[in-house]
């Protein structure tokens, strides 16, 4: 990807025009290596390990965007400081939106040294659904179409998106730091990989190995989360899980349950 930006011409500062080309290489170089969305087995749990999203060339909505996230980042950091020698006016970061995930994409104003930066635009990728490029109005339209009809709840979540301390103009409650926003994503993983390996289970397909990742996801949950009564939760889930294979009481010794 950076080699790709390189050539380009990012003298000056127009969000569009810079964002517009900086998506455009994106784009072409993960599809060049075949990354799409695995419409066919979507709720397998081989989309949510890093390792096999690589190997297999295909992920969930999740897997996806934080991959592109992260190989974007780098690529853009790379090409600003190395490249032309100035602090990356584009940030790239997940979009932990309700029924899917994207990617957000910040464009930032550097004016100088003494001056604070300014947000200059916005737009959101859908690496899932071939790279999608959208504005905030394509959002809304997406969230519509995937029956979420509340303007006024999208406009927040994506409020709440925003690269938080970046901006003193925007409001001071607004958007999520870095960590949290981590920690965020790594319990929606965690969550999704819960009801995968609840499903294996309830379906008769019980093996060791689903109830030892079902275990090892709930010990997760339970230090990402901090919340007892989830905790609580996890753990009836969990015994339930290995009940089912008759190795309960042997877990409860290996997990201290």
């Amino acid at each position: 990807v950076y080699e790709g930006l390189k050539g380009s011409d990012f003298e000056g500062y127009e969000f569009d025009t810079h964002v517009g080309v900086i998506l455009e290489e994106g784009k072409r170089v993960f599809e060049a290596e075949r990354f799409s969305g695995d419409a066919t087995n979507y709720y397998s749990h081989l989309n949510s390990f890093p390792n096999y999203v690589l190997e297999r060339r295909q992920g969930n909505p999740i897997s996806l965007s934080t991959l592109f996230a992260e190989v974007m980042t780098r690529a853009v950091n790379r090409l600003f400081l190395k490249h032309l020698k100035r602090k990356p006016e584009v940030i790239f970061r997940g979009l932990n939106f309700p029924c899917h995930f994207m990617v957000g994409v910040y464009g930032w104003r550097l004016p100088g040294p003494d001056e604070h930066s300014r947000l200059q635009g916005t737009r959101y990728v859908d690496p899932f659904n071939g790279y999608a490029v959208m504005d905030e109005g394509g959002v809304q339209e997406f969230a519509s179409s995937s029956g979420i009809s509340q303007p006024t709840f999208v406009a927040s979540c994506l409020q709440s998106s925003l690269p938080k301390g970046h901006d003193p103009s925007l409001d001071p409650g607004a958007g999520t730091s870095a960590r949290s926003l981590a920690n965020a994503v790594m319990v929606r993983v965690c969550m999704n990989l819960r009801e995968i390996y609840r499903g294996e289970n309830a379906g008769g397909r019980q093996t060791a190995s689903a109830c030892a990742a079902l275990a090892h996801t709930c010990r997760a949950m339970d230090k990402l989360q901090g919340h007892p009564g989830q905790e609580v939760v996890n753990r009836r889930l969990l015994q339930w899980a290995l009940g089912r294979l008759g190795v309960l009481e042997e877990a409860r010794k290996v997990f201290s349950m």
